[in-house]
């Protein structure tokens, strides 16, 4: 397809003391009116008994210890528990989950995306729509989901090779920390997912996450092109092949570089006509093994047609394109 990224053309790519005036109160008689006093027989003192040990006030029973997970209640302290934590207090008014959260092996942040029915596909009169691209079907996510707020970068990659031994993708010479992985095959990518706790998207859990809420947007932000919102081909973006991440504005969901930069790979198998007869829900593509799978959102080799939220991409799962990256997902229990 004359729109897909040719990713072999270019590899350019943290008390107060109280004193207690003690208020001696002095009785004075009045001795010259009084007879001489008797002179008194002496007497043995007393033997002086010693006072007896003040005594300290219990003290106050200390505080309990407030127990682990209190912030969010089960199931959600469960599903976070060992791969992310809860960043601030904001949540879903829907399912009671926190609306970002941070996963613990790579740092990504991940934000909520709300399951439910959306129209998947090409936007009617949409002119650059492709036929695999159609026909355009509702179809319903069972649950709601986090998505990965930016690709994953050089930097996790890093770690993840470090806390693995994987070895590095092929990254281009100037690649730096803050830009995407890329050179990623959908082998790869399935072991960093399976590694930090998450999987790839399924093409339409991507496609609801990158239109940001709204149906009927041909680009994540709208319905126009707009160079100053996406790393595409041609250097209008001021980038002259890969960006450093959040390098562009959000979408809605508040999603960066979800058009261009690189392609993300998603969970299904490739069929150009898996919207004619696939599952209304939770699809995720033909069962057979055929090796081809989905690339989603165009790179900053691609023009417009690719940088399209409905714009379907495809590469073998064992060959790692040059301009290939990820973005994971993980779904509510």
């Amino acid at each position: 397809m004359a729109h897909r990224c040719r990713a072999q053309r270019d590899r350019r790519w943290p008390a107060a003391a109280w004193l207690l005036a003690g208020l001696a109160c002095v009785r004075v008689a009045a001795a010259e009116d009084a007879p001489p006093a008797p002179t008194p027989t002496p007497v043995e003192p007393p033997v002086a008994t010693p006072a007896p040990a003040p005594v300290e006030p219990p003290a106050a029973p200390a505080a309990p210890a407030e127990p682990a997970g209190t912030t969010w209640p089960e199931p959600v302290a469960a599903f976070l528990k060992g791969w992310a934590t809860a960043i601030g207090d904001a949540k879903d008014d829907a399912t009671g989950f926190p609306k970002r959260v941070k996963r613990a092996k790579d740092g990504m942040e991940m934000v909520f995306v709300p399951g439910g029915a959306f129209p998947e596909g090409a936007v009617p009169g949409d002119p650059r729509a492709l036929a695999e691209e159609k026909p355009r079907r509702v179809v319903t996510l069972s649950k709601a989901y986090y998505v990965d707020e930016h690709e994953v970068t050089v930097a996790m990659w890093k770690a993840y090779a470090a806390a693995t031994g994987a070895p590095l993708p092929p990254l281009q010479e100037d690649a730096t920390d803050a830009f995407p992985a890329h050179g990623v095959s959908w082998d790869a990518a399935m072991a960093y997912a399976a590694w930090a706790g998450v999987s790839l998207p399924t093409e339409a859990q991507w496609e609801r996450a990158a239109r940001g809420g709204a149906d009927d947007a041909i680009f994540p932000w709208g319905a126009d092109d707009d160079v100053k919102r996406r790393n595409g081909a041609l250097d209008f973006d001021g980038f002259a092949g890969l960006a450093p991440v959040k390098s562009f504005p959000a979408n809605a969901y508040g999603l960066f570089d979800v058009a261009g930069n690189v392609e993300e790979w998603c969970l299904d198998v490739y069929d150009e006509k898996a919207y004619e007869a696939g599952a209304a829900t939770d699809p995720t593509g033909p069962s057979d093994a055929v090796p081809t799978r989905v690339l989603r959102g165009g790179c900053a080799q691609s023009l417009r047609p690719a940088l399209r939220c409905s714009s379907r991409g495809l590469g073998s799962h064992d060959i790692d394109p040059v301009n290939a990256g990820l973005r994971t997902v993980k779904a509510l229990p």
